[in-house]
């Protein structure tokens, strides 16, 4: 058993600080620095979907040794309550894992330090067969401490689209894209396709949906949000990450509506 991964730079950013009290069980804090803040200055939803993301990640993680690589395949998460300034804290659990598992679930819940639930999370999970072995070290990142989420995604708008150049940061110990920078971006590309639509900025994040398809190599990837339906107090969207290659990456669908309550 582990007790964490490698304090990996997309990570390390946010502030995110990791505990194993038990086997199968994570304790995650996110400070709420401003990397991972939105234009309001408050902490982004897609960073409280970061948090989902590592905190499942490391209640299975602390299950298996060094050896294990493995990924997340579908995250689901719930979003109940406003995020506010921070901190937040995750509470993660996922049940014994069997010798030679392929497959894992885990759940989890992130709530304020006053107790209001932010969110919950389900996430499945599947181990990389053998020769998918982490680096040594894990990836690098340089350069002056980003003032907001977006920033630290590096995303901007190109036509109808948001781009981002998956490097840096926003790799994770496998050396390709951390998931939750991916669920972030996606999620940022929906709110930039309703806001286009005359959405506003007051939108939250009610439910998000996310498949990963495809590992996210080191390169340029492309945004492509679609807005299903905009109704008066409810929204629907989806959005694609594509590879250089055009193929997808992974794929999200996310329910908006008016500000949650704090």
């Amino acid at each position: 058993m582990r007790p964490t991964f490698p304090p990996n730079p997309f990570r390390r950013m946010l502030g995110i600080e990791i505990e194993i009290p038990q086997r199968g069980r994570c304790e995650a804090t996110m400070p709420g620095l401003e990397a991972s803040r939105d234009a309001t200055g408050l902490i982004a939803q897609g960073a409280v979907a970061t948090l989902c993301d590592i905190t499942m990640g490391h209640a299975i993680g602390a299950q298996t040794t060094a050896n294990e690589p493995f990924a997340t395949v579908h995250l689901q998460i719930a979003f109940h309550e406003a995020a506010g300034s921070g901190p937040l804290r995750g509470a993660g659990r996922c049940p014994a894992l069997s010798p030679g598992w392929k497959e894992a679930m885990a759940a989890c819940e992130i709530r304020r330090d006053d107790g209001g639930l932010v969110a919950t999370a389900q996430g499945f999970f599947a181990r990389r067969p053998p020769g998918a072995e982490r680096p040594a070290e894990p990836p690098a990142w340089e350069g002056a401490a980003p003032q907001s989420l977006s920033a630290l995604l590096g995303l901007r708008v190109v036509g109808e689209e948001l781009r981002m150049e998956v490097g840096g940061a926003l790799l994770n110990p496998d050396a390709v894209g951390h998931g939750g920078a991916l669920a972030a971006a996606l999620d940022s590309a929906m709110r930039h396709a309703l806001a286009q639509r005359g959405a506003g900025e007051a939108i939250a994040l009610r439910t998000l949906d996310v498949r990963y398809i495809l590992p996210a190599l080191p390169g340029e990837v492309a945004i492509v949000p679609q807005v299903d339906r905009k109704g008066r107090a409810i929204h629907f969207a989806q959005a694609r990450a594509l590879g250089a290659d055009g193929r997808t990456l992974c794929a999200a669908v996310g329910i908006y509506g008016g500000r949650l309550r704090s």
